[in-house]
């Protein structure tokens, strides 16, 4: 029997708000070909513009992100479809703009569970669904693209920077949640400090990924060859 993805709260002998990605859970991420799947961003004095990025120019210390999937599904809707509905995608145009690498997490993990029990930590189905404001050439610096959860992920390192959190000394390895664009997806956040609990293996080009053809076909799209 595989491992579960996540092991909720009590159940995963954490408090609920809390999960425990067990050791021997595969992920995977969807990244640009030609660069390597362990980037853990943004970079230092560059402020994030994705969703669980922190509200301010990440600073020396900081932990960077990396964003994974469970499935192949999730990679596609967070990093390929975006939420823009498609009927087909081309095989050579999904391997020249996107490579896939699968990983496997190698000790058990704590982290901040948006899955089960969002609302321990205040978080309403609104946050994670908002949509991203675009940054222009014209916008303050200091525009958030996603104002809700990158100030959310401020508060919890406000709150990690006083051991207030209480689990692993107020460490935790990162964030479960759900894909914006198809909620059965399930994806993490992980944080830098979880970077040497991450084993990568090789990098394939989307278009010939082993799994990419019965995953479009579930999501009801055609794969041109």
């Amino acid at each position: 029997m595989s491992s579960p993805f996540i092991v909720p709260g009590p159940e995963g002998d954490v408090p609920v708000g809390f999960g425990r990605i067990p050791r021997g859970v595969r992920v995977m991420r969807r990244h640009r070909p030609g660069t390597g799947p362990g980037w853990f961003g943004p970079a230092v004095g560059m402020l994030g513009d994705n969703r669980f990025d922190p509200p301010h120019p990440r600073r020396p210390g900081d932990p960077g992100v990396c964003y994974v999937a469970e499935q192949l599904g999730g990679a596609i809707h967070e990093g390929v479809l975006r939420g823009n509905p498609r009927r087909a995608l081309s095989r050579q145009t999904l391997s020249a703009h996107n490579a896939i690498t699968d990983a496997q997490i190698t000790r058990d993990l704590v982290v901040i569970d948006l899955i089960h029990e969002p609302g321990a930590h205040g978080v309403q189905l609104g946050d994670l669904t908002e949509r991203p404001r675009i940054r222009l050439p014209s916008s303050p610096p200091d525009l958030l693209v996603y104002e809700r959860t990158q100030r959310l992920i401020g508060a919890w390192l406000a709150k990690q920077v006083a051991a207030a959190f209480p689990v692993d000394g107020g460490i935790v390895g990162g964030l479960a949640y759900v894909s914006r664009f198809s909620p059965a997806q399930r994806c993490l956040a992980l944080r830098s400090n979880a970077e040497s609990a991450i084993t990568w293996f090789a990098t394939v080009a989307l278009g010939v990924h082993p799994e990419l053809d019965p995953t479009l076909h579930a999501m009801g799209i055609s794969l041109l060859d």
